[in-house]
Parts: C-alpha cells; structure tokens; sequence
C-alpha cells in the first residue's frame, strides 16, 4: 500500500470516528433489493444453519 492510500485510510476512519452530527460527510442507508426476485438477505438467512 502506497502512503496516499494509508493517509486516506486513517482521514476517513478519523471522520467517522467522530460523533455523527460532527462528521462532514452525510451517512445514510440506502437498502439494496433488486426490482423483482427475492430478497437476497431474507434467502441468506433461510439458508444459514439451524443450530443445534
């Protein structure tokens, strides 16, 4: 890793260390679900071990 990727690195862990409403960038959700077909976690999950 060259040093402009590592200074990016710790820039961006120092702003979201930061509580929310003193961080400059604007976090939000955003869920991903195709238009049609299943819902891909919902059929993860389905699919997860049952444990014992």
């Amino acid at each position: 890793m060259n040093d402009s990727h590592h200074f990016l690195r710790e820039a961006i862990y120092a702003e979201l260390a930061k509580p929310f409403p003193e961080q400059s960038m604007k976090i939000r959700h955003v869920p991903v679900r195709a238009a049609s077909g299943p819902d891909i976690y919902a059929e993860w999950k389905r699919r997860q071990p049952k444990p014992a």
